[in-house]
């Protein structure tokens, strides 16, 4: 679980209109760039790097970027989670609301009770903070539990659920033409979104 090139390419785009003072992630989600694509990354974004970064996780960027404090919340502190429960389960309401931005860089598909999942997934975000999700939508049979469509976001992610999405983009995995597609609700354009 982490952010790769390109899911951090299009993070550090939108970091600008973030704010990140208080977030966290499902699960402590790696820095998947090597220090090279990362400065080169965050250069081509006009941020500043301390000289030898070497950032394995990506609350250690976060925290570069002055977020004040990260949560990880996982099922175990395997890989040194702040918080520990497991999303199968409800969340306790002392974490409601709690976070400006909440990151998820491939837990969901991997929890068997998503509805659960996703549900606690949003209550961590406060009012006006941001979920920022990265998962599996097509071709990766035996990844987790779940291929996560464009319609799963544009569903549950609603004015009526208390989201509106700002953006949606789909891209190929470890693709060298870094091909960025923007998606649109299928409900707007009147189709299905259909991707291979």
């Amino acid at each position: 679980m982490g952010i790769c090139n390109t899911g951090l390419t299009i993070f550090l785009k939108n970091y600008p209109s973030l704010k990140i003072d208080f977030s966290c992630s499902i699960g402590r989600q790696e820095l998947r760039a090597s220090p090279k694509d990362l400065t080169e990354i965050c250069n081509s974004n006009s941020i500043l790097l301390p000289s030898k970064s070497n950032f394995v996780f990506f609350d250690e960027l976060l925290t570069n970027l002055n977020c004040k404090k990260f949560d990880s919340i996982d099922y175990s502190d395997f890989e040194g989670a702040t918080l520990i429960h497991d999303f199968n389960l409800p969340l306790s309401p002392e974490l409601y609301y709690n976070y400006d931005f909440v990151f998820d860089g491939g837990s969901l598909e991997h929890i068997f009770n998503i509805t659960e999942a996703i549900k606690n997934s949003m209550l961590l975000v406060k009012p006006g903070g941001h979920y920022y999700g990265i998962h599996p939508c097509n071709n990766q049979s035996g990844h987790g539990f779940y291929q996560i469509s464009p319609e799963f976001y544009f569903r549950v992610f609603t004015e009526e659920n208390g989201f509106k999405i700002k953006k949606l983009y789909a891209y190929k995995a470890k693709a060298r033409n870094k091909v960025i597609y923007e998606i649109d609700d299928p409900n707007t354009v009147k189709s299905r979104v259909s991707i291979i």
